[in-house]
Formats: structure tokens, sequence, C-alpha cells
């Protein structure tokens, strides 16, 4: 899993257009950019929302899957796709950025996408919001560069998400970035021997998992568990 940052939304946030909000902070993030630029993306998500939530690694159902590919000839081909979870109602992305993508030449989007430029340089590709994206969706871009050689960014594909929840939640809204490895184009004296296809996935609601029984003379009282829920967690158990 890779460098991600969760918050809660407000339903009247979603009503209005939850994909635009996350959108409009992306671009703004994009035109502020600095070598700060993750501490930047922390503070302004948490100025719109004030509520910061942390994920931690479990064994739940992946909901994102990246691959990225190295094709030859400095062209790059990235994929997001989103898998089945009976927790989340609907997702979607506002920009897709492979970064940093040096000495970009040219890059082909998919339809409902456009390529997103900041001063003459290439961020990635944003939604244009003509409509809901697909619950099971897929994403495929191919990029250019006038480098040949590749390397793995260990947090290098960045994409900001908004997603609803199943109703047995609290906290039915929540949006954020995640940041996974991906294959991104070097110089050759960077090149560290990656193989030219890359896949990455990222989970947002981790299981919980039963550690032990409390056992006293022999008869179990209770268990215990672990793992970091967004949520308050309830537990029903029932005699056999």
């Amino acid at each position: 899993m890779g460098d991600a940052l969760l918050v809660r939304l407000g339903a009247n946030r979603v009503r209005n257009g939850i994909l635009s909000a996350i959108y409009v902070l992306q671009r703004e993030l994009v035109v502020g950019k600095a070598a700060n630029m993750q501490r930047s993306i922390r503070l302004l998500i948490v100025m719109v929302v004030n509520i910061v939530l942390g994920l931690t690694t479990g064994i739940s159902r992946d909901v994102v899957e990246v691959e990225s590919r190295y094709l030859g000839d400095g062209w790059f081909q990235y994929g997001l796709r989103t898998l089945p979870d009976p927790f989340i109602i609907e997702i979607g992305f506002a920009n897709l950025v492979p970064y940093p993508f040096t000495n970009y030449v040219l890059s082909i989007a998919p339809p409902h996408w456009t390529n997103y430029f900041s001063k003459e340089e290439w961020w990635g590709i944003a939604h244009d919001q003509s409509g809901p994206q697909p619950r099971l969706n897929e994403i495929n871009f191919s990029v250019r560069s006038s480098l040949t050689h590749f390397k793995q960014q260990p947090h290098g594909f960045e994409t900001f998400f908004a997603v609803i929840l199943a109703d047995c939640f609290r906290s039915t809204y929540i949006a954020g970035y995640v940041n996974l490895p991906c294959l991104i184009p070097c110089a050759p004296g960077e090149a560290d021997g990656s193989p030219p296809q890359l896949v990455a996935r990222f989970e947002l609601i981790p299981d919980l998992i039963i550690n032990r029984l409390i056992l006293t003379n022999g008869e179990v009282h209770g268990l215990t568990f672990s793992g970091v829920s967004i949520e308050t967690v309830e537990l029903q158990a029932r005699m056999i």
C-alpha cells in the first residue's frame, strides 16, 4: 500500500458535487506544487474538512489496482481499475498523476479525461466531469518521454478520489488521496533494473483480525482483535 490520507465529507458537500470539490482542490495543489508537495496536500485537505483519518494495512479487499508498463521507445502505459467491495457504493477519481514524469513528449488520454498542464508542465490526466464514473471502472492512458530508461517510484502514482460507503457506516462520504508505486522515466544512470510491468493495489476498509480467545477455566469469555477501521466496531456472536 502507498501513502494515503482520508477525510470525512458532509452530506451537503456530496450533494453539491463531491468529485467537483476534489477536482478543484487538486487543481489548486498543482498550481502551488513544490518540493514539499505532500505536506501541502495534507494542510489543504485539513483546511477543507478539518477531520483527518488514518489508514493502516490489513487483510481486506483491495478496492483500487494500478498497473504501469514500459512499452519501449519512451512509451509508458498506466491503468487504474476499481475492484469489487460490498462496502463501497460509489467511487470516483479527479486526477491521475504519474510523478515525476520527466522529459514529457505527448500523451493519449481516454474518453472523458483530458491532459492537464500547469505552467506548460504535464501533470497527469483530469476527469472532465461530464458524468458519473462507473463503479467497476478501468482507466488507461499512455504517455511518452524522450527518456528511454525507467525506474520504480515508490509513491509515484497519485490520485484523488471520492467515495460513498454502504449504509452500515456512520460516515457515508469520504475523500482523500493515495500514492502508489509506479514506473517513471529516468536518466540511464538512475535505472534500477525493475521489470517493465508493475502492479500495486490499495485497500480502503481493512478487515479486523481476531488475535486470540480469552479463556477462563476453559470457558470462552471474549476475544482480542486488532486492526483499524474508519468506524466504531460492534461485535456480535452466538453459541453453536
